[in-house]
């Protein structure tokens, strides 16, 4: 009965008989043959392919039902495996956006690999938007990002980090403003946190060119409140998919970002910018350590986000 319940099941959830194709690397044809197949199989059509919109049968829904109860039961069996091997084998799925995933999870996984040699630590890299869909239909077990859906997602402050503008050398408003200017090793000895630091009023950058990462990132919102709170006139000098990029084009001159603390400290000094405190409610994020709601929370994932805990706790 569920013989093709991955195809019949990636149909359903991608709504889309091409899509699905695309994902499961198969024609779309034979795709269409495989369902066809299994709808024959069990007596009824799965799928309502008469209205616009690919859409389920009131059979279809039923079984796409325990199809995903089964799946359920499946991880169910694995996590309870997990539990009783001792962390000797197994897998664990963890996701997070790139810049998480290089400056945050990376040290994570390194640590947890070398703890549970035996452990499959699978890195999965995506939006916002993308990592909450992965939580929601069980792709990921950890997701570590700075917003969460609190009515389906358990979310945990793990990071606090602070927004900070970050200016080219040679731009003649570090020059004008070099006496609050602060450098890569004050952030790190956490100068920036000081109540003495004085902050920059972001006034002083109207007109300057912004380096802005695209919707759908935390730091455009950000960094558009934080310029719209200060009354900033600015033109967008690039639109932008990573904060690394923003760093680096910052250090090549290319114009103004908003940095956090976290790049700051751990990417490889850049001797060609001088970073400002920016005193705002919109000058921090918290980055959470997600799953969904009511999951079975495994050994793995437990140890996981102790480990996670004790280095940035």
């Amino acid at each position: 009965m569920f013989q093709y319940e991955e195809y019949v099941y990636t149909v359903y959830r991608e709504k889309s008989f091409t899509r699905a194709a695309d994902k499961l690397f198969i024609s779309q044809p034979a795709l269409s043959t495989t369902v066809k197949k299994q709808e024959e199989r069990l007596g009824f059509k799965i799928f309502d392919r008469t209205s616009p919109t690919l859409s389920l049968t009131e059979k279809g829904e039923v079984y796409i039902r325990a199809i995903e109860k089964l799946h359920a039961l499946k991880k169910d069996l694995e996590n309870q495996i997990m539990d009783i091997s001792d962390l000797h084998a197994g897998s664990l799925t963890v996701a997070g956006a790139n810049f998480i995933s290089s400056f945050v999870l990376s040290e994570i996984i390194e640590r947890f690999a070398a703890r549970y040699p035996g452990m499959d630590v699978r890195l999965i890299e995506s939006n916002s938007k993308e990592l909450e869909s992965f939580v929601m239909e069980d792709k990921v077990d950890v997701v570590f990002d700075y917003t969460y859906n609190e009515d389906f997602i358990h979310g945990e402050p793990l990071l606090k980090e602070n927004i900070l503008l970050a200016v080219p050398k040679k731009n003649p408003l570090a020059l004008s403003l070099s006496e609050i200017a602060l450098t890569g090793d004050d952030i790190r000895n956490g100068i920036h946190l000081s109540p003495k630091t004085p902050p920059i009023d972001l006034a002083a950058c109207n007109g300057s060119g912004f380096l802005i990462l695209k919707p759908g990132n935390s730091m455009h919102r950000i960094a558009t409140a934080l310029l719209e709170e200060g009354g900033v006139s600015y033109k967008t000098s690039f639109q932008l998919d990573q904060l690394m990029t923003a760093y680096n084009m910052c250090g090549l001159g290319m114009g103004l970002t908003f940095l956090s603390d976290t790049l700051i400290k751990t990417a490889a000094e850049n001797p060609n910018i001088s970073y400002y405190k920016i005193e705002s409610s919109h000058a921090t994020r918290t980055l959470y350590m997600e799953y969904k709601k009511h999951k079975y929370v495994n050994r793995a994932m437990r140890q996981f986000m102790a480990l996670a805990r004790e280095l940035y706790s």
